[in-house]
């Protein structure tokens, strides 16, 4: 199983077998390349739902995270400056000084946990060369069934 999610309001989680082919296609988009390196980390509820990914943004890469954020859907899309994010229990053990979070969420159900994965994901622009400003408008990763079951995860029921 393949997951697709569309960043630009209105945002929307898909879910089947060769997204990564068909649907790419049928809606024009383009592989490239995050605008900071990053790799996504998985967030979940302590049932085990897997709702959302995490990206972390050092010093220098926290206002493209917040544009980024500002580009997006804010259902998915949310930036969360050092300040905020080091009050939240699922960071507190893991974030470093004057670190910024970058969440994305499929589900309006509040994480409660984030685990370390770097998933090696894909990030999609509406043209083959994006402008130096223009920002991801989807996220992908083929497979995810088998992140979904090395980490006993599941997806919600209800997902954006």
């Amino acid at each position: 199983m393949d997951m697709l999610l569309l960043l630009k309001a209105p945002g929307h989680l898909l879910t089947g077998d060769n997204l990564r082919g068909d649907v790419l296609k049928a809606m024009g988009l383009y592989d490239g390349e995050m605008p900071w390196w990053v790799q996504s980390d998985v967030l979940f509820t302590n049932k085990h739902e897997f709702v959302g990914l995490v990206l972390y943004a050092g010093e220098p890469d926290a206002a493209v995270a917040q544009e980024f954020a500002s580009a997006c859907d804010p259902r998915i899309a949310r930036f969360l400056p050092h300040s905020e994010a080091a009050k939240l229990p699922r960071y507190q053990p893991i974030l470093g000084k004057d670190v910024s979070v970058l969440e994305l969420r499929w589900s309006e159900t509040e994480p409660d946990q984030e685990q370390v994965t770097q998933l090696g994901d894909y990030w999609y622009y509406p043209s083959s060369h994006p402008a130096q400003d223009e920002y991801p408008c989807a996220w992908g990763y083929p497979q995810i069934d088998k992140i979904l079951a090395s980490k006993r995860l599941t997806l919600p029921e209800l997902h954006y």
